[in-house]
């Protein structure tokens, strides 16, 4: 087993893998190329977008949400009781 150059290319929802393998010597067929860390990497980086997004909206709802409280000379008030209620309290 030894290194080849590889390259991706991505056409709408395809990833596809090129290997350059025409001029390098020693290679038997069939021939196996690994593309498992690259969809690790793309997949870890998509999670990490989406955790930072949804993180990035609760933190602006939760902020907006004290603004209002605040501008009415009231404090928010999470409560379960009776299911969940978030409301502005003396």
């Amino acid at each position: 087993m030894f290194p080849l150059a590889t390259r991706y290319s991505v056409e709408g929802d395809t990833l596809t893998q090129i290997v350059d393998h025409k001029n390098a010597e020693g290679i038997s067929y069939p021939m196996v190329a690994d593309p498992l860390p690259i969809i690790v990497v793309v997949i870890s980086v998509a999670m990490i977008v989406v955790a930072v997004a949804v993180l990035g909206v609760a933190t602006w709802l939760v902020v907006n949400w004290w603004n209002i409280c605040q501008a009415k000379n009231m404090y928010p008030e999470l409560s379960t009781k009776n299911g969940f209620t978030a409301r502005c309290v003396r």
